[in-house]
């Protein structure tokens, strides 16, 4: 039996033979047959749910929802257009339209505008779509997970990385996620975070690791690490320099850095404009391999951020790292995704391996 506690509303969803019952305050499953469950709120409602009691609202308290109406509803919502939705989800156009119109009686809310550009989210249908897209995500999180395949994860993963995140890591991880996942083929490509930003809109990527500075707020951003800029030396150079230098005092080496366009140089450009430092590079090139070669093998130097050099270092590069302060310059690596897409669970499953080699590598040099 369940009785629910009097906390906040929980959501029950109908999803054939079982039940999905997700608290709004904790998006963690449990699954509950018929016959186990029982609805109760004070003086509202009480006793078994029949199984064709498909639709029930309670204010304040239980709400039933058909899970498969949810899911049309986040279709319609993600596609923008009935018809696009109506193909993806491999039904008719009015069969869709009506469970559309069942939901928003039993929502008791019109939650789209019929445009002639398509289908236009009301403030309901937005408020709506908030609340039940990590719900279902959950819900099918779960499910990969309790009821998987013949136990094996198989599918395909498109992402987009920041080159100066995955020259030091992506490697090892794809090896350590074959490894574990045989059957998932992966795609990375790599591009400014700005670029990667629209590949996310379109839906041609289904996450990305960027630049925080450029974050859509249209997108999610889950935040993985503060990474700051260190100038670089070459340690075979005779130079008498401190292991910690002031931002002003960059402006005295013969610097070779990224060019304007990329996502490391606005971060630097932006800093020494806020802080009245002039930055004149002698080189500009955008391969960070290339910047790392010239300062190792000469008297340039160069200001990068700090798991950029990390792998080098750990290969035994004759580079040494200086800490800039005054300020700090720090540039926040952010996963992001399209909350009105969902993860595949492929995806989901290597975005942890990808996050802990970023991890490992900002361990290499530290604060």
């Amino acid at each position: 039996m369940y009785e629910r506690e009097k906390t906040s509303a929980n959501i029950l969803f109908l999803c054939g033979p079982s039940f999905l019952l997700i608290s709004n305050d904790e998006h963690t499953p449990h699954f509950l047959t018929v016959d186990d469950c029982i609805l109760r709120e004070e003086g509202t409602h009480t006793g078994p749910l029949r199984k064709n009691e498909n639709k029930l609202i309670i204010r304040g308290g239980l709400i039933l929802l058909d899970f498969r109406q949810v899911q049309y509803f986040l279709c319609i919502y993600e596609e923008g257009n009935i018809t696009s939705a109506a193909r993806k989800l491999n039904i008719v156009q009015p069969a869709l339209s009506i469970q559309l119109a069942k939901l928003e009686d039993t929502v008791g809310q019109k939650l789209f505008e019929r445009t002639p550009h398509g289908m236009t989210p009301t403030s309901a249908g937005r408020k709506l779509y908030a609340s039940f897209r990590p719900i279902v995500r959950a819900y099918l999180e779960a499910s990969n997970q309790a009821i998987p395949n013949n136990g094996v994860l198989q599918g395909e993963v498109r992402i987009g990385m920041i080159l100066s995140v995955a020259d030091g890591m992506l490697s090892d991880a794809l090896l350590e996620f074959s490894r574990a996942h045989p059957h998932v083929s992966v795609t990375v490509v790599y591009n400014y975070s700005a670029i990667l930003i629209d590949q996310l809109n379109e839906g041609k990527i289904e996450a990305a690791i960027l630049n925080m500075s450029h974050s859509d707020p249209s997108l999610s951003a889950t935040h993985i690490i503060d990474d700051d800029m260190r100038l670089a030396t070459s340690s075979d150079v005779e130079q008498d320099l401190r292991d910690t230098i002031e931002f002003s005092e960059t402006q005295k080496f013969n610097l070779v850095l990224p060019t304007r366009t990329s996502g490391i140089r606005i971060i630097l450009d932006g800093f020494a404009k806020q802080y009245g430092v002039e930055i004149k590079p002698v080189h500009e090139c955008d391969s960070i391999n290339t910047l790392l070669n010239l300062v190792e093998n000469s008297g340039y130097a160069t200001l990068l951020p700090s798991i950029t050099m990390s792998d080098r270092i750990r290969r035994g590069a004759r580079i040494r790292c200086h800490k800039v302060t005054s300020p700090t310059l720090v540039r926040k690596i952010v996963c992001a995704t399209n909350p009105r897409k969902q993860l595949s669970p492929a995806c989901a499953a290597f975005l942890p391996f990808l996050i802990r080699g970023i991890h490992e590598l900002k361990n290499v040099i530290g604060d």
